[in-house]
């Protein structure tokens, strides 16, 4: 195994992304969605710093669309949760080396509104 001196050094793990949605026209012109999907984590905890605190994540969003003649309108909001992550056992040195030492990221959110006008020609 090779010994790495770079700061940014992560040793990711490969990740999964599984999602669904759903779309349902209760009229031509009006669609209203739902989707979610889960990540499995790729952060390394023995690497991990503060650049990256995503530790895998869920996301549930809402949405609905708007069409006449050639526009449509679409409407949507998402809410994302981001899985703790542990930074009192890490040896990433970027944390090291500025003298941080332990820390947690928890209870970790975002809310993510959406707003797309368009035009078909």
């Amino acid at each position: 195994m090779e010994d790495y001196d770079a700061i940014s050094n992560k040793e990711w793990r490969d990740g999964w992304n599984f999602n669904a949605s759903v779309e349902y026209r209760p009229l031509d012109w009006w669609a209203l969605r739902a989707g979610f999907f889960y990540e499995t984590p790729v952060v390394n905890e023995e690497h991990a710093d503060f650049i990256v605190p995503t530790n895998g994540r869920k996301t549930l969003s809402l949405g609905m669309g708007f069409t006449w003649n050639n526009w449509a309108l679409d409407l949507a909001y998402a809410h994302v949760w981001v899985n703790s992550t542990d930074y009192g056992s890490t040896e990433a040195s970027g944390i090291r080396s500025n003298n941080i030492t332990g820390g947690r990221s928890r209870d970790v959110s975002a809310d993510i509104c959406m707003f797309s006008l368009s035009y078909t020609f």
